[in-house]
């Protein structure tokens, strides 16, 4: 069994963290090395994770000065010495088997990546989310389309780090800029099409605070990152898709909260004008629900008072 190393980044999580790391230590596989990196928290994360290392060999603790989840990430990269990276968010938790049963479909350790289904949880209910759409055959092919999240995917180490394919730092949305690219470097890719990853959904997330960041201005950034780093004759399409899924259509949704998102919203209508003013036309788009498609497309023509309307009607 090759060794698995289990990274989670921790920012004032303390409420959450006994109930993650329980899981991670808990694992029926037992090959694995667990890296926690305190973020600067001020809460008491720290004093809780060396609690756990003090009881369990496996477990390295490093504690730096706040710099975000991607540097945090990063260091977990650069620290691991297992063939396989998993990442787990410090306020979710992993089925038991999770790891055990990843493995087990890696064929001993031959498949690139192995990806698994999520279970969303929000004030106490939950809900499946598939990591992966199935757009083709071709799981590979759908990984560089689909959710941009690191965690419920177990990665080869090798694969990030000889393609130097680190985390953006001091970015939101550090994951989309590269786990597209993560997956067009696989040679293989399994989808476990079960659910073991628990993904906390709280309120007081960057994407859903009240009040505007401009934190959320990185998304121009990330999609650039892309656009330099993706082979524009080989992979049109889907850098055609992942511009109108997360520039033209989640951006926009976000921005469309605030007084301040109006200047950007004019900004993404312009680029996707420039680049990809026939993105209706594209395979992988036309392969989403109505809604998606319907939404997307009032974005575009600039009909922001039906797109806020049906959002409200969706919130009732």
């Amino acid at each position: 069994m090759k060794k698995v190393s289990i990274i989670i980044p921790i920012y004032n999580t303390a409420s959450f963290l006994k109930k993650c790391l329980d899981s991670v230590v808990n694992q029926t596989y037992k090959n694995l090395e667990i890296i926690l990196i305190n973020d600067g928290s001020t809460d008491n994360s720290l004093e809780i994770c060396q609690n756990y290392h003090q009881n369990y060999d496996n477990i390295i603790v490093i504690d730096q000065q706040n710099a975000g989840q991607g540097k945090a990430r990063n260091v977990g990269i650069n620290n691991a010495t297992g063939d396989y990276l998993m990442f787990v968010d410090s306020d979710d938790w992993i089925a038991q088997t999770m790891i055990e049963d990843m493995y087990e479909a890696s064929l001993d350790g031959k498949i690139d990546i192995v990806v698994t289904d999520l279970i969303k949880v929000k004030d106490g209910k939950e809900q499946r989310y598939k990591n992966i759409i199935e757009f083709t055959n071709d799981n590979r092919e759908n990984l560089i389309i689909s959710h941009p999240g690191p965690v419920a995917k177990m990665i080869k180490k090798e694969l990030i780090v000889k393609n130097k394919l680190f985390f953006l730092e001091n970015k939101i949305y550090e994951d989309l800029a590269v786990m597209p690219l993560i997956a067009l470097k696989a040679e293989s890719v399994v989808y476990l099409k079960r659910a073991y990853y628990y993904y906390l959904i709280r309120e007081n997330s960057t994407m859903k605070k009240k009040i505007f960041s401009n934190k959320l201005d990185d998304i121009f950034t990330v999609m650039n990152y892309l656009d330099s780093n993706i082979d524009h004759v080989l992979y049109k399409n889907e850098l055609e898709y992942l511009y109108t899924e997360h520039l033209l259509y989640s951006a926009s949704l976000r921005y469309l909260q605030y007084k301040e998102g109006k200047s950007r919203l004019k900004k993404i209508n312009a680029e996707i004008k420039q680049k990809y003013p026939c993105f209706y036309k594209n395979e992988l788009f036309k392969k989403r629900n109505l809604k998606f498609r319907f939404i997307t497309l009032l974005i575009y023509f600039k009909l922001y008072f039906i797109v806020r309307f049906l959002i409200k009607i969706g919130d009732k």
